[in-house]
C-alpha cells in the first residue's frame, strides 16, 4: 500500500501532536490534531483533541466539537468519559453521571464476550464504576486488575482510586508505595503520594513526593499548578507555613 506526500504529512502532524500532548504542550498538540481530526485513519486523535480542551478548561470549545448528538452516531472510545469530567468539574452531576453511562454502554458492547482477563479492560470498568459511585462494583473489577498483573502499575494506581473515593487513605498508602515500587519515575504517583501523606497529617513525606515529583518533571506542573489540589514544592511550603528543615532525606 503506498501512501502519499500529504498521507504521510498528516502521518507526522499526528506523531508531533502525541509528542506535544505527552510533553503537556497542548496548544501545540492541538495545532497539529487540527491536521488530522477531518480524517478517519486519525480517528483516535479526537481524543487526545478532547483531553487537550479538558486540561485546559476550554469546555464551551469542548462541547461544541464533541456534542451528544454526534456522539450517539458515531461514539468515540473515551471522548464520553472526557465530556463527564468535564460536567464533573463544572459540577453537573446529572450530565456528569449521563456521560459516564454512556462510555460504560460502549465498554460493555465493546467487549460482548466479557475479556476480563485483560488488565487494560478490568481497569477501565473499575475506573467508570468508581465515578459513578459503585463502590463494590468498582473494587472487584481493580482487584481483578492487581490479580490479573500484581507488577502492573496503573492496576495498582486504580485500586488507590478506589480506595480514596472511599476516603480509606490508609489503603490507598499501600496501593500507591506498590505503585511506586514497580515504578519510581511515575510523576502522577509522586504526586499521589504527597497527597495521601497530607491527608494522613504526616507533613514532611508529602513535601518530600511532592519536590520529588517537581525535581523529576517539573514540566507536568506547568498546566495543573494553578488548580487547587496541584502546587509546587514552594506553594506547598507557602501554604503550610512549612519548615523545609524538617523534610525527610531518602
Amino acid at each position: 500500500m503506498q501512501f502519499s506526500f500529504a498521507d504521510i504529512l498528516l502521518e507526522e502532524h499526528s506523531e508531533w501532536g502525541k509528542f506535544d500532548f505527552r510533553l503537556y504542550f497542548y496548544k501545540k498538540a492541538l495545532r497539529h490534531f487540527y491536521k488530522t481530526v477531518k480524517h478517519e485513519r486519525f480517528r483516535e486523535d479526537q481524543y487526545y483533541i478532547a483531553v487537550c480542551f479538558l486540561r485546559m478548561k476550554m469546555f464551551k470549545e469542548l462541547f461544541e466539537m464533541f456534542p451528544e448528538e454526534k456522539l450517539e452516531k458515531n461514539p468515540i472510545h473515551n471522548i464520553w468519559n472526557t465530556l463527564g469530567d468535564a460536567y464533573n468539574h463544572l459540577k453537573n452531576d446529572a450530565k456528569r453521571d449521563y456521560c459516564y453511562k454512556k462510555e460504560l454502554k460502549l465498554l460493555d458492547k465493546t467487549h460482548r464476550n466479557l475479556d476480563f482477563e485483560n488488565v487494560a479492560t478490568c481497569t477501565a470498568y473499575a475506573k467508570l464504576h468508581t465515578k459513578l459511585n459503585n463502590i463494590s462494583v468498582a473494587e472487584e473489577f481493580a482487584d481483578l486488575a492487581v490479580k490479573l498483573d500484581p507488577f502492573s502499575e496503573n492496576a495498582w494506581y486504580v485500586m488507590r482510586f478506589v480506595a480514596k473515593k472511599k476516603e480509606d487513605y490508609v489503603n490507598a498508602l499501600n496501593y500507591l508505595i506498590n505503585a511506586y515500587k514497580i515504578n519510581c519515575e511515575s510523576t502522577a504517583v509522586m504526586v499521589e503520594l504527597s497527597e495521601v501523606y497530607e491527608k494522613l497529617g504526616d507533613i514532611a513525606r508529602a513535601y518530600h513526593y511532592i519536590e520529588r515529583a517537581y525535581l523529576w518533571d517539573p514540566l507536568w506542573f506547568i498546566p495543573r499548578e494553578k488548580a487547587s489540589a496541584m502546587r509546587t514544592p514552594e506553594l506547598f511550603r507557602n501554604s503550610r507555613n512549612f519548615d523545609q528543615r524538617s523534610s525527610l532525606i531518602f
